[in-house]
């Protein structure tokens, strides 16, 4: 219990230090660039986000997804394995042509 609870403030405490360290970045960049660096800032941060959208493509939750389907069918627990038996012979297929 005592090794959660330690655990559970270090990610809290990071994640406050990284909201501070964030509000004196854009402070420091509104005293220093006024309004307009501010505004062109957030169009900037809005187009590096839209760039990660795009190139991402769900490669996260197709991440997961391969790794719960994968745990599924090793411990016997959940789906029938029907919804994902055509990935899962198409990834067995490339891994043999390899």
């Amino acid at each position: 219990m005592k090794r959660i609870l330690r655990a559970t403030a270090a990610m809290g405490l990071s994640s406050l230090l990284t909201v501070a360290l964030g509000a004196v970045r854009y402070k420091f960049i509104a005293v220093e660039l006024g309004a307009p660096g501010v505004g062109l800032l957030g169009i900037l941060t809005s187009a590096a986000t839209l760039g990660v959208v795009i190139f991402c493509l769900g490669l996260n939750t197709s991440g997961v997804q391969a790794t719960a389907s994968a745990g599924e069918a090793s411990s016997g627990l959940g789906h029938s394995g029907r919804r994902w038996t055509p990935v899962w012979k198409w990834s067995t297929a490339a891994d043999s042509h390899r």
